[in-house]
């Protein structure tokens, strides 16, 4: 499994080696171009628009755009300007309440796993906010940016769930929302809650499952069979075609060696030549129907 973080957790005076990795790992089907007529990978090159020449990766740098067509390069160590020094360490800087955090502010979820030799601590660490109640709140430095942190027990593991910070988050107000005391009919809101109880049920996250995923991957097994079936019954004629030109030289070679040595090269060389014809023709004519 990839190793997405390594460094220490500070839990006051006590430092713990640890490594991230992911909780949930994507199922996302990837796809790639390809040309459609020879299926040939498709390339992409970084162009300068104003210029249109072709650039390499150290000609190129990024920069903030400040209004239309008017830019602030910034270099390397300008992007790492206010980084925290010390990049591979998270230190628990508060306990609070799982419930005084908002949902939305979660961002994606890894699990902790300790250095070599260093279990006792973990343990320690994931005992302490059991026994607490509560989650620990730290900051991190991950994927070059500074993250909200929180650590929470789940079961025997200890789990780090990345989230934004509040400035990250949209203001509801920029959003035209239909007003909370807006009047509902009695009727129609006494349905509503109807249906509601009709659908209560606890949730199970192994219940529900990507349907379209799953259909496309059907999809992909069936068109890969039946490729595959081609290539095959391709691969399958194409040896067929082998072995009986090998038996008809063989027996062309038998058969002049009867009739005299120039006689008999000459009738293999023939028969060859034919046969070689007529193997290529059939492959000819299987790739014009492909390609049709």
């Amino acid at each position: 499994m990839p190793t997405a973080w390594k460094g220490t957790i500070s839990f006051g005076l006590v430092n713990i080696p640890i490594t991230l990795f992911p909780a949930f790992k994507s199922k996302d089907l990837e796809f790639h171009l390809l040309h459609k007529q020879d299926h040939g990978r498709i390339g992409y090159q970084k162009v300068c628009k104003r210029c249109g020449k072709v650039l390499e990766s150290d000609e190129i740098v990024k920069a903030f755009q400040q209004e239309k067509d008017v830019y602030v390069p910034l270099e390397k160590e300008d992007l790492e300007t206010g980084q925290a020094p010390n990049t591979r360490n998270l230190e628990i800087s508060l306990f609070v309440k799982e419930e005084e955090i908002d949902s939305k502010l979660y961002e994606r979820p890894y699990y902790i796993m300790p250095a070599r030799n260093a279990e006792n601590l973990y343990v320690l660490l994931r005992e302490a906010i059991r026994a607490s109640g509560m989650v620990g709140v730290g900051k991190i430095q991950f994927g070059n940016r500074e993250h909200l942190a929180v650590l929470k027990c789940d079961g025997a593991a200890i789990l780090l769930n990345l989230m934004h910070f509040a400035e990250e988050m949209e203001d509801p107000k920029t959003f035209q929302f239909p007003a909370e005391g807006a009047a509902v009919g009695k009727k129609e809101l006494d349905l509503a809650k109807q249906l509601v109880g009709t659908l209560k049920g606890h949730f199970r996250a192994e219940d529900f499952a990507n349907a379209h995923r799953e259909a496309l991957e059907a999809t992909i097994r069936k068109k890969a069979g039946a490729l595959a079936g081609k290539r095959g019954k391709s691969a399958g004629g194409s040896d067929r075609k082998v072995i009986d030109l090998m038996e008809r030289l063989k027996q062309s070679l038998e058969k002049g060696g009867k009739a005299g040595p120039q006689r008999g090269a000459e009738k293999a060389a023939k028969a060859a030549r034919a046969e070689v014809e007529e193997h290529a023709h059939s492959e000819r004519h299987y790739h014009r129907k492909k390609a049709g």
